[in-house]
């Protein structure tokens, strides 16, 4: 129980950190009658690959800040948020060509680990 509160800490401070996915989240949250960290994740994976498929003037700076605050949360040490973003995030963006550049571009030291060893696992 322990592990799946501090998912859903960890991704509703997404949503308020980055107020882009707000409505994201709400939507989220209704949809399933609860907060599925997992779930999210992947969706907000999804919203940032449309948005840097319109090449919206927004979408470097938007997946940016997402990957800031994913590393905040890798910072934090905790085996099961590292699990979240390695699955639900890492996992996805490897296949995002544009999206992984852009992360690969972010000061994000243990997010730019994560994507090493996925991409290590695929290749192994």
């Amino acid at each position: 129980m322990e592990q799946r509160k501090i998912t859903v800490q960890a991704m509703t401070g997404l949503a308020e950190q980055v107020p882009e996915l707000a409505s994201l989240y709400a939507d989220h949250v209704r949809d399933n009658d609860e907060m599925l960290p997992y779930v999210l994740l992947m969706e907000v994976f999804h919203l940032l690959a449309e948005v840097m498929d319109r090449d919206e003037p927004r979408a470097i700076g938007l997946v940016r800040r997402v990957a800031a605050y994913l590393e905040t949360q890798l910072a934090l040490g905790r085996e099961d948020l590292t699990t979240l973003i390695a699955l639900s995030f890492v996992e996805e963006i490897i296949d995002d060509e544009r999206l992984l550049r852009v992360v690969e571009a972010t000061p994000a030291p243990l997010m730019h680990a994560e994507i090493r060893e996925a991409k290590g696992w695929r290749k192994g």
